[in-house]
């Protein structure tokens, strides 16, 4: 088995938990609070270097670890889709009327991976001291609010490899 893999499965019930904690926000644009702390908090208690609410943007953040030259970015997204409802297991469009919002386009998944691949660079980093730093970028209104964009105008993704 790869060390990556063993990687994986050893946050493997830290990022379901974390994917199906993001689905039940189903928070938009700039209003992913929720979302964001959990994967911030993840990140501090695995060592990595939490800068929130980055670029003037509220739930915004940059997590670094390692020390080493080679600088590898990875984005994270978790903002859900405004009127978007979400019924788990439903094979046509059901109203849910508790729900407003809902993540049609996967960011639960997608930002929970990312956020999986930076524990992974972490674990390799470990065991390579000196030779990276992984930085993962977490980026809130990529559906609707081009949060990615104020980030780029503030240049933090210009000192990646």
């Amino acid at each position: 088995m790869t060390q990556s893999r063993k990687s994986l499965e050893k946050y493997q019930d830290i990022l379901i938990k974390l994917s199906k904690d993001i689905w039940e926000y189903a928070e938009i644009r700039f209003e992913t609070k929720k979302s964001a702390d959990a994967m911030q908090d993840i990140l501090e208690k695995e060592g990595f270097d939490v800068e929130r609410d980055v670029a003037d943007l509220k739930h915004a953040f940059v997590a670094r670890y390692g020390q080493g030259k080679v600088k590898v970015g990875l984005l994270a997204e978790y903002d859900a889709l405004e009127g978007m409802s979400q019924k788990a297991l439903a094979y046509e469009p059901i109203k849910d009327l508790d729900r407003m919002h809902g993540h049609g386009c996967g960011h639960n998944l997608l930002g929970v991976g990312s956020l999986g691949a930076a524990l992974a660079l972490k674990d390799y980093i470990d065991q390579h001291p000196g030779e990276m730093q992984v930085i993962l970028y977490g980026t809130p209104a990529e559906e609707s609010g081009y949060g990615k964009a104020f980030m780029a105008r503030e240049g933090l993704f210009k000192d990646l490899d």
